[in-house]
């Protein structure tokens, strides 16, 4: 009898500790500052500023930036990041190299700790 009250009990308490937080708080923002979206081209191998911002009313948590090339999917460029702060500015400088006119793109993500994400992209041309 004590079994099936034990189980529920076990369950519940488990559901409770999974459930999704209810966001308090606005969600991050990130922006691409460089490549600027106004720059149209670049030439393979010249250095290539990355610059994002991210920034959150309470506190960052997850970041992803990546550099894909549009014409295969091929993903360049991967940066993992992990900061508890308010605002946090990432800056790397690529080299990519190309034998063909392509086209790549720049995306940042951002999550904080609600779970609440937003996400930027830059589409920029490597010239051969």
């Amino acid at each position: 009898m004590w079994l099936p009250i034990l189980v529920a009990t076990l369950l519940l308490a488990s559901c409770e500790e999974n459930e999704v937080p209810i966001p308090t708080s606005d969600a991050p923002r990130v922006s691409i500052l460089s490549p600027a979206a106004s720059d149209s081209a670049f030439a393979s191998g010249d250095p290539i500023l990355i610059q994002v911002q991210f920034d959150d009313d309470d506190e960052l948590h997850e970041m992803l930036v990546t550099v894909i090339r549009l014409h295969d999917g091929a993903m360049v460029f991967q940066q993992h990041l992990h900061q508890h702060g308010s605002h946090y500015r990432w800056i790397n400088t690529l080299n990519l190299n190309t034998t063909i006119e392509s086209e790549f793109e720049v995306r940042a993500i951002v999550t904080d700790h609600e779970l609440q994400r937003s996400t930027d992209t830059v589409v920029f041309t490597l010239l051969p």
